[in-house]
């Protein structure tokens, strides 16, 4: 299965920005565990467990779509004021 430019688990509940913001978070945690199993998957004991090389990179693809729509998802202004909340 190829992943779709669609595909994404970018998903915040409203527009709202601290929805946007957790939703980005939760991009943000999944980008760090696919990494961590891209790394993984060179030890023996772990490539089996994991999923084949071409999930993996499935799962990259699309995680990389999701991060870049949750950064564009924010403006100038939503970045000024979850600065100012220390969101």
């Amino acid at each position: 299965m190829e992943a779709k430019e669609q595909d994404s688990i970018y998903r915040p509940k409203d527009d709202e920005l601290v929805s946007r913001i957790n939703a980005y978070h939760t991009v943000m945690k999944e980008k760090r565990n696919i990494e961590l199993s891209l790394d993984l998957f060179k030890d023996k004991k772990w490539a089996e467990r994991l999923g084949s090389t071409q999930e993996l990179e499935q799962a990259h693809k699309v995680i990389s779509t999701s991060l870049g729509k949750a950064i564009m998802s924010f403006s100038d202004s939503d970045l000024k004021k979850a600065s100012e909340q220390n969101s």
